[in-house]
């Protein structure tokens, strides 16, 4: 856990990066290609109970023809049924030649020409070479889904006994939500509304073989931003926070020296006794976050007097 604190004109920003942990499930025996799957337990988009559809590509290369890998599969479909983990047109082990497994998942679908698209060169001289990479992914409003990748590499097909693929799941974008809080006295409430989070670089290239996004990365326009819903109860008080939905973005170090700023936009509403104070004020703040991959990061932002422009009422004797 690591925390530091961002000072923004909209208010006291905490910042929160918790690593993700890992849970192992145990495979079955079996002559057939089979999978398993771990995915990251923290409360992500996608989870072991909620991931049910990846996308695998593998190759194999035998003793002597390291140099001539075979495909397996291209981008195959897998599915989660109740006695497993299938897929059509089943592959069998060849016994003794070495397997390199790669897949992803992106909020259980495929990638699609528009968002990005999922690759392994098997015309490269040597595994690191053939990873998977995730060319081109777009990552705004337009496309808000959480991606997860995996890998199992070196395993020797068997004449019997094989087990089931074991797949580690990893998340390879950031996860953002923000908290917002009064810092009004009690009988004030603040509405928030339309958050968003713009100046983003929201295009990239994963390669799993260095575990990175390659830099630099792009941005599609000028502005491009996602907007993140308040879910329920929009109004923040002294003793109740409220909280917006979450967003994903693509996991980079913004540099303030060279101008790498994003910002946070959201509107206001204060009242104090159901007297409406004023309508619909735009606060915006900036800063140069560092988002790191597989990281999930929360926002405290307190609103008050001196960020929405009220005058409290002071005596003077």
């Amino acid at each position: 856990m690591k925390k530091s604190i961002l000072l923004l004109a909209a208010g006291a920003m905490a910042l929160t990066a918790c690593t993700q942990s890992e849970v192992v499930e145990e495979g079955v025996q079996s002559n057939a290609i089979g999978f398993q799957n771990v995915v990251s337990k923290e409360t992500r988009a996608l989870t072991n109970t909620s991931l049910n559809t990846f996308y695998v590509s593998a190759y194999y290369t035998t003793e002597g023809k390291e140099a001539s890998p075979t495909t397996v599969f291209t981008s195959k479909e897998v599915t989660k049924q109740t006695d497993g983990w299938k897929y059509d047109n089943t592959r069998y082990w060849v016994k003794d030649a070495t397997y390199y497994f790669y897949a992803y998942s992106c909020d259980n679908n495929a990638l699609s020409a528009a968002y990005g698209s999922a690759s392994i060169n098997i015309s490269g001289n040597d595994a690191p070479a053939r990873a998977l990479r995730i060319n081109n992914f777009v990552c705004n409003d337009s496309h808000q889904h959480d991606l997860v990748v995996a890998k199992k590499i070196g395993i020797v097909g068997q004449e019997s006994g094989n087990t089931n693929v074991p797949l580690d799941f990893k998340h390879v974008l950031s996860k953002l939500t923000f908290e917002f809080e009064s810092g009004f006295p009690e009988g004030y409430t603040v509405e928030v509304s339309n958050v968003q989070i713009a100046g983003i670089f929201d295009k990239g290239t994963f390669n799993y073989a260095t575990m990175r996004w390659v830099t630099p990365l792009t941005k599609i326009t000028a502005e491009p931003y996602i907007s993140l819903d308040i879910p329920g109860e929009k109004i923040a008080t002294k003793k109740q926070a409220v909280t917006s939905e979450e967003g994903y973005v693509i996991p980079y170090t913004y540099t303030s020296d060279e101008g790498e700023t994003v910002e946070l936009n959201f509107t206001v509403k204060v009242k104090n006794n159901n007297r409406v104070e004023f309508l619909n004020r735009n606060l915006t703040g900036t800063w140069s976050p560092r988002w790191e991959l597989g990281k999930s990061y929360t926002y405290h932002v307190t609103v008050s007097g001196s960020e929405t422009d009220l005058e409290p009422i002071v005596f003077e004797t």
